[in-house]
């Protein structure tokens, strides 16, 4: 009996004690993995508090390659790409910003208000399609009864286009208004000729401006102007009848050699003169239609009588508008010359 107690009790001690291990092996896996998951799952809490408070710097430390490990890795690898948009969107305010204040800067860079003449008014108008625009209309007095005019349009949009059009400003009054009365003014054709020459490959070989420029004298109501490339500029007879005016040169900026034409016209009591960039011809509307010569010419044709300068210019600029709704795909500007009906 002694013999066959033995013979099982052995045995089942070894099975006891076997079981006895691998449950406490069991028990004490069990604890490190439960400790481990707490930790983990601790720090990822720790973790969304501080990128809830906009810390998205945090990383969550966990060198196993298994499931908490590769969630651990999936939350670093998205505090990563926030911490990337943050720095983005902090860029993105900084230049907004600067954007702004160019914008603001090129403001002051338009004429402030329209200069007085004797006996006829002008009036300009311009709205950039982004936030800084390509186009220039400027006043240039040169007496009470003498005023320079110019409208350009320079090639391509944005900021690049603004540098442009602020340096080809800069040149134009640096070229024009006189520093002592030994100067003597150069004509239309002799100014732009320069003018071309001091802006050709300044910009690139490729950068160039369409420029319409006009002196007017009130005394002798003429009108003497060179068209760089622009769109031709439109007459506005007494009694209401609209006439395009000839198109002219090469724009600006492209060959430094080149000459332009000066040509006049008489603009008389009740007459007008209106120009402007292509913006207006050809903004669009929502369905991919351009507003066009034969609408503009229409607006002009049923101005209100008698109309200034200022009402020219907000009228068509308010039918364009119309037409084109918010969105903009080239700057609009439009500048107008009249002259008082009662002379």
């Amino acid at each position: 009996m002694g013999l066959r107690t033995a013979s099982w009790v052995a045995p089942f001690g070894t099975i006891a004690l076997g079981l006895v291990s691998v449950y406490s092996l069991g028990l004490f896996f069990s604890l490190r993995l439960a400790r481990r998951i707490v930790n983990v799952i601790d720090a990822l809490s720790d973790a969304a508090l501080r990128v809830g408070k906009g810390d998205f710097s945090v990383r969550v430390t966990d060198p196993k390659q298994d499931q908490l490990g590769t969630l651990a890795a999936s939350f670093n690898a998205m505090t990563h790409e926030l911490e990337n948009l943050q720095k983005h969107e902090r860029q993105r305010v900084i230049l907004k910003r600067d954007i702004a204040l160019g914008r603001e800067a090129q403001q002051y860079l338009y004429p402030r208000r329209a200069p007085v003449l004797s006996r006829a008014s002008v009036w300009g108008v311009t709205q950039p399609a982004r936030n800084v625009s390509g186009d220039l209309y400027d006043f240039l007095c040169f007496t009470d009864s003498e005023l320079g005019l110019i409208c350009a349009d320079v090639s391509g949009k944005g900021t690049s286009a603004a540098l442009m059009m602020a340096n080809l400003q800069a040149v134009a009054h640096g070229r024009l208004l006189l520093l002592d009365e030994s100067n003597v003014r150069p004509g239309p054709a002799a100014f732009v000729a320069a003018l071309n020459r001091d802006i050709s490959g300044r910009f690139g070989d490729n950068r160039y401006a369409t420029l319409f420029y006009g002196e007017f004298n009130s005394e002798t109501q003429i009108l003497r102007y060179v068209n760089a490339g622009h769109t031709p500029p439109i007459f506005i007879s007494a009694e209401g009848e609209v006439t395009r005016l000839s198109a002219g040169d090469l724009p600006v900026g492209m060959f430094p050699d080149a000459t332009f034409q000066e040509r006049q016209v008489t603009v008389a009591a009740g007459c007008s003169i209106v120009t402007y960039t292509d913006g207006v011809s050809e903004a669009l509307n929502s369905e991919g239609e351009e507003f066009g010569e034969e609408r503009i010419l229409h607006c002009l044709t049923s101005l209100p009588t008698p109309v200034d300068a200022e009402g020219i210019c907000k009228r068509l600029a308010e039918k364009v508008a119309e037409w084109g709704g918010a969105d903009r795909f080239d700057d609009t500007t439009i500048l107008a010359l009249t002259v008082d009906a009662y002379l």
